[in-house]
């Protein structure tokens, strides 16, 4: 069976919802490979989860026919990522990092955002994202037509 990848971080009640993607995933009859690199509790607390090993466990199990990396909160999560996926070198990777959202607050550092607009969108074929993060991306606002 074909699989896929989906990595992100899992704020609590929020981000990734563990069951639902797993679904999602299923109904495209392929199997699914969840890492979860950080989960967020509402109260701010996290839980860190070594992305590297896990990333490595996913890759040695399976080759997985895409690779989906949403939501990274932290600048170390997001250079392992893309360490992970240079070395592994998938077909196919699809990026929805969510860096602002449609409200307009910013949802990473800096040093995080650096890290996904350079290494983690080098190695993507297909990037996801809002009217505020491609303005913030092209680096002019961009305006529809009246």
């Amino acid at each position: 069976m074909k699989s896929i990848l989906s990595i992100s971080d899992a704020y609590e009640g929020t981000h990734l919802d563990v069951k639902r993607a797993s679904a999602t995933i299923k109904a495209y009859s392929l199997e699914p490979f969840i890492a979860v690199s950080e989960y967020i509790h509402s109260d701010g607390t996290s839980d860190p989860v070594d992305i590297e090993d896990t990333l490595e466990y996913c890759f040695g199990e399976s080759s997985p026919e895409a690779v989906f990396v949403g939501f990274i909160h932290g600048e170390r999560t997001a250079a392992q990522v893309a360490k992970s996926l240079s070395r592994h070198k998938p077909s196919i990777v699809v990026s929805d990092p969510s860096i602002i959202s449609d409200g307009g607050e910013i949802w990473m550092s800096e040093e995080t955002y650096n890290v996904i607009s350079t290494a983690i969108f080098d190695l993507s074929t297909h990037i996801i994202i809002n009217h505020l993060e491609t303005e913030l991306l092209a680096g002019f606002e961009c305006l529809s037509p009246s």
